[in-house]
């Protein structure tokens, strides 16, 4: 499920800026946000009153008006990495084309 960012149960959240040193572990986040204007961010929600960080993928817009990610939510970067790798072509359409329809989600889309 994708997540709106700015919502109500947020406790705050952070851009992460990929190290030069990561950039090998991090290949395509680190690609699209050079060539295009997404962040990664990593953001603190509260479920059932225990803060869990989860990092997301996002255009920048989300500065100025409630936005929804672009990825679901993953606990590590690493995850996240996996899952923008195997859905790029499927993100860049959403990112480029404007969003889905809200009841298709990013595993249905074909190409």
């Amino acid at each position: 499920m994708l997540i709106t960012i700015n919502n109500n149960n947020l406790l705050g959240g952070r851009e992460i800026k990929i190290a030069e040193h990561q950039k090998k572990s991090y290949p395509t986040i680190t690609h699209l946000n050079a060539d295009l204007d997404v962040v990664v961010l990593e953001l603190v929600e509260v479920d059932n009153r225990q803060p869990i960080h989860e990092f997301v993928l996002a255009g920048r817009e989300y500065r100025d008006v409630d936005a929804e990610a672009l990825t679901p939510g993953f606990g590590t970067l690493a995850k996240l990495e996996e899952y923008v790798a195997v859905n790029t072509e499927a993100l860049l359409k959403n990112y480029l084309l404007g969003s889905i329809s809200r009841d298709v989600s990013l595993e249905q889309i074909t190409f």
